[in-house]
């Protein structure tokens, strides 16, 4: 037994590995930062950019072309709060709380955002998604809207459907619609009719805020961890394991067997093992000192909306070939149409 002893105490000493042997940095190296004006609420990814709404100073545009030197290019005010966003295409949508309502803007060129058209209730927006042709405006006193916006200019409301929480993130593919609805689970709906979704079923978690959905597992940021269920069958989901975190998960996103969750309060960015989904591992972390709101990563790089603004870390030891999607924010996917 003695002999073998010098190998065991290398693999405990080899940092952890995902589900496609790439290696973790451990603890993430904070790489640079840039503050914004506003709290960052959110981050997309966009090219060399990040789209970040920072509450009442609007959309930000940061360069990420130098990871150590984040840049703030261009802005564009909104009339609201900014709090979550989702690019479609060369439309950016954003839930602009409070008096915007919700928002498109054209960034086919990103250092000059376009007014494209807007949606406003009355009611304050929190959530948002879009994909192909549509939008999702999650309400802050319940409920969400689905609107076509095809014409972006003159936004319609083809249903509006009523939730016992404030739906805070979307994400939909194959005509199945799945909600965060903050306050009241998770909610799953049938959209092959968008002008009338069917609930299929809903998860009792705490307070779900985020989520993200990797093949037939959905992953839920709640303020009690992470949360996965098998969605196979959408109408009979399986919960297959849980985790709980520093502070209350806001928003997830899974690269390479690692969930990557931005944890409100005292967590920062929080790294967990999902190679196993029905025992997800927290394996390393990095406390900012703000309330951590939004993640996005590509790899080999995550980046992190907090209090203080964007701050850009090195999660993996080298680039991992993995398909590319933005988190933090609503992401939305019609239709099996991926961003």
């Amino acid at each position: 037994m003695r002999r073998f002893l010098p190998c065991l105490l290398l693999l405990l000493a080899l940092p952890p590995r995902g589900a496609a042997g790439s290696q973790i940095s451990s603890p993430p190296t904070l790489l640079g930062s840039v503050a914004t004006p506003g709290d960052a609420f959110d981050v997309v990814l966009r090219d060399h950019y990040a789209l970040v709404p920072s509450y009442d100073a609007g959309i930000q545009v940061v360069d990420i072309a130098d990871p150590t030197a984040p840049v703030i290019v261009a802005s564009h005010d909104t009339p609201g709060y900014s709090v979550q966003c989702v690019l479609w295409e060369n439309q950016l949508f954003v839930a602009d709380h409070a008096a915007g309502g919700l928002r498109i803007l054209n960034i086919t060129n990103p250092l000059q955002p376009v007014p494209l058209g807007s949606l406003v209730t009355g009611d304050a927006v929190l959530g948002v998604g879009a994909s192909n042709g549509l939008a999702l405006a999650g309400y802050v006193s319940g409920g969400f809207d689905v609107v076509d916006v095809t014409v972006p200019a003159q936004p319609v409301v083809e249903s509006t459907v009523p939730t016992q929480g404030s739906p805070r993130h979307f994400i939909a593919r194959d005509n199945r619609l799945y909600v965060a609805d903050h306050g009241a689970g998770v909610r799953i709906y049938d959209i092959a009719t968008i002008s009338s979704p069917q609930l299929l079923d809903t998860l009792a978690f705490f307070r779900p805020t985020g989520l993200d959905l990797v093949a037939n597992t959905l992953y839920v940021a709640d303020f009690d961890g992470l949360h996965v269920v098998d969605v196979a069958d959408p109408a009979d989901p399986v919960a297959l394991g849980d985790t709980a975190l520093p502070g209350p998960a806001i928003k997830v996103h899974v690269v390479d067997g690692y969930a990557f969750v931005a944890d409100h309060v005292a967590g920062g960015l929080q790294v967990v093992d999902v190679a196993d989904p029905g025992h997800p591992i927290p394996v390393t972390g990095f406390a900012t000192g703000f309330y951590a709101h939004g993640i996005a990563v590509r790899a080999p790089y995550a980046y992190l909306a907090d209090g203080a603004g964007l701050k850009v870390f090195r999660v993996f030891e080298a680039p991992v070939a993995v398909e590319e999607s933005t988190i933090g924010g609503l992401k939305a996917r019609f239709r099996g149409n991926e961003e």
